[in-house]
């Protein structure tokens, strides 16, 4: 569950700058590539978990890839 991000502007985003209402918004207006990790690169989805805990999602796993391929790399 990722607190911050990155926008497509390169400014850092942390979900407390959202109310309830914000939020909401932003997830229905969300396109992919809008924001991404800070830890990757890799894009992110805007969530609200079962607890109405506001996260951000790596999309597909794609984190785990990255750090897939960025172990393979160190071992070739």
């Amino acid at each position: 569950m990722l607190k911050r991000v990155i926008n497509k502007n390169g400014k850092i985003v942390d979900i407390e700058e959202f109310d309830k209402e914000s939020w909401d918004e932003l997830k229905r207006t969300h396109k992919i590539g809008n924001f991404k990790t800070i830890c990757c690169n890799v894009n992110t989805i805007p969530k609200t978990s079962i607890k109405f805990v506001k996260f951000f999602a790596h999309q597909n796993n794609q984190c785990l890839e990255v750090l897939d391929e960025n172990k393979n790399d160190k071992n070739a």
